[in-house]
């Protein structure tokens, strides 16, 4: 059997996984009887967060799914200076129109971060920020968004590995249709 390395720095305090190295799963010996609800999508949360706090006034989002990934998520837009109040399984957020206090960010192994946030940050007026992942997110190329987003006129610069995550993001206004496309399509993916 394969082992496994878990990256610990990546773990959040919302991880289902606290203290655990190995899984094993095997079949039940008697009759499984209940319900059970399904959780709502990492993925989806963390676009439905960062679009209401790049938004104007207040939202609530309903139905997170509490994992690793909306954990940094909500952490890196409190760090941005986003007001969030976390009830249960909704969250309640004052956007703020995406004038984002400059800082230093961590987004764990979270993908869909790692593909929004830079943009996001990017086409703030002003401010500037290091971006740091995981060791494992720091592995899978960055450089398609990195590469529209500065065809947009984007201040993006790679602080380690070109390609890669870590990243230095400076806010400024972006132009550019034709490329716009080619960043939404990306962070779509």
């Amino acid at each position: 059997m394969e082992k496994n390395i878990f990256d610990v720095k990546a773990r959040s305090p919302w991880t289902p996984l606290k203290g655990v190295n190995v899984i094993s799963v095997s079949p039940s010996k008697r009759r499984i009887d209940g319900t059970i609800t399904i959780p709502g999508s990492k993925s989806f949360t963390n676009r439905a967060l960062i679009i209401s706090a790049l938004a104007n006034g207040k939202s609530k989002v309903k139905g997170i799914l509490k994992s690793d990934d909306s954990f940094w998520c909500l952490d890196s837009l409190k760090k941005l200076g986003v007001n969030i109040e976390i009830q249960g399984e909704a969250v309640f957020i004052e956007g703020n129109g995406g004038n984002w206090e400059s800082g230093n960010l961590y987004i764990g192994a979270a993908g869909t971060i790692a593909r929004f946030l830079p943009g996001a940050l990017a086409v703030s007026g002003e401010g500037t920020w290091e971006i740091e992942a995981s060791e494992s997110m720091s592995k899978r190329p960055v450089s398609p968004l990195v590469d529209a987003l500065r065809e947009l006129g984007a201040e993006i610069t790679y602080l380690s590995n070109e390609g890669y995550y870590p990243l230095l993001v400076q806010g400024k206004e972006l132009t550019g249709a034709r490329s716009a496309f080619r960043v939404i399509f990306l962070v779509s993916l």
